[in-house]
């Protein structure tokens, strides 16, 4: 679904399918969309940027920035 120039997609499943959400992701990258946030319901909202080719992996490891 997009609203205005964000597009909103729902996870199938991060927890148990992170390497096929990875390449889910890669295609919209590919096709010129890229993560810009995940909400604790599993949508994603993505932005618009310059089309690429890349991979998309997904870590769970959260540090602290220093």
């Amino acid at each position: 679904m997009k609203i205005g120039n964000k597009k909103i997609i729902y996870s199938k499943g991060l927890a148990f399918y992170a390497e096929l959400e990875g390449q889910r992701l890669a295609k919209e990258l590919a096709d010129g969309w890229e993560i810009e946030s995940i909400n604790w319901f599993g949508f994603y909202k993505l932005k618009p940027v310059p089309k690429e080719n890349s991979q998309v992996t997904i870590d769970f490891l959260s540090r602290k920035k220093s």
